[in-house]
Parts: structure tokens; sequence; C-alpha cells
């Protein structure tokens, strides 16, 4: 059975990039989601701000509380939980970070709630946004994959982590710096 994580952390093209190598996801799609209302989810307008909208990527992932575990704290390992409307060199509200469930799916919200404490107990100021989704919107086509049709764009995520958790080399028990 597919299960899905809605996972904001910045500029949406190095999430997607973590996230379409990971053990278990079987798709991902760039998009907004949490906006107010749908006909703003276009990326000017998002990018203009006053749009509650964030730049999301929406993770299928076939598994057990095993795979979203990997994948949470492979998402915790690249962004920064204490940031607030911003990762790296992005800023704006648009780049709030955020982990979002399907509403109704207790497992997977209990897999975030999960993690996401551990994540709290070790950064004062933990400023991840957490909660069902309220809605998602595709970005447009030259969004998606955007990393893979262009490698050397620009990415906030450090390539070598990126390539070291779809690896498998980074033990997220050991505790991770923020990035």
């Amino acid at each position: 059975m597919d299960r899905t994580l809605y996972l904001c952390g910045g500029c949406f093209w190095g999430i997607e990039h973590l996230m379409e190598g990971m053990a278990g996801v079987t798709s991902t799609v760039v998009g907004n989601a949490n906006g107010a209302r749908p006909e703003d989810a276009v990326y000017e307008r998002v990018c203009a701000g006053g749009t509650g909208f964030r730049e999301c990527v929406r993770c299928t992932f076939r598994g057990g509380d095993d795979v979203a575990r990997s994948l949470l704290f492979s998402f915790f390992a690249v962004i920064d939980p204490t940031a607030r409307n911003r990762q790296g060199n992005d800023v704006g509200e648009q780049y709030q970070a955020g982990v979002f469930w399907e509403p109704g799916d207790a497992a997977t919200e209990r897999e975030v709630l999960a993690v996401a404490g551990a994540v709290a107990g070790r950064h004062p100021g933990f400023a991840v946004e957490l909660g069902p989704v309220e809605g998602f919107y595709p970005a447009e086509g030259y969004h998606q994959r955007y990393l893979d049709r262009n490698p050397g764009g620009y990415c906030h995520v450090a390539p070598g982590l990126i390539r070291a958790l779809q690896d498998g080399t980074v033990d997220p028990a050991e505790g991770y710096r923020l990035p």
C-alpha cells in the first residue's frame, strides 16, 4: 500500500532530488501546499508572497513505518529545523519548512510526530510546521525533476549529502549538525 508525505524544506528542487533516490519512494511531484486560494498556486504568485503556500514535494512511498522514518530523518538532515521562512539562501514564506500527511492517515501522522519530536528535542526553537495537508497543487512542468535536467542548477542541499543519504551512509541516530 502506498503512503504519502508532503515535505516542505526550502526550494522544492533539492528535496525532490533527494527523495526520488531514496529506497521505497515510488514517485515525487513538486508543487505548492497549504495556501488559502488554489488560483494562487502558480510560481509567480507564490514567489511574490502573501499566498500562504509552501514549496513542497509530494513523496509517495511503499513500505512500513521504517521507510517513513528513513525518509523523515533524511529530510530533517538537509534542512534547518529552526529557520523561519527560509532555508539556505532561499528567503520567503514559501520556503517555510513543514511536514504534512494525508488527513486520516494515522500511521504516517504518528511517524511524523515521533521523528519531529526527536528532532525538536535536539534543536531548541524548532519551527517546522506539522499537520495534515490542506491542499496540494503540482507546480508547472519545468519545475518537475529540475535538477535531473539541470545537474548544475542551484540547490541549497549539498549534492554529497544527498548521495550519502540515498546510499544509507548517514546514521540519523548519531545526530547531525544544522545545514
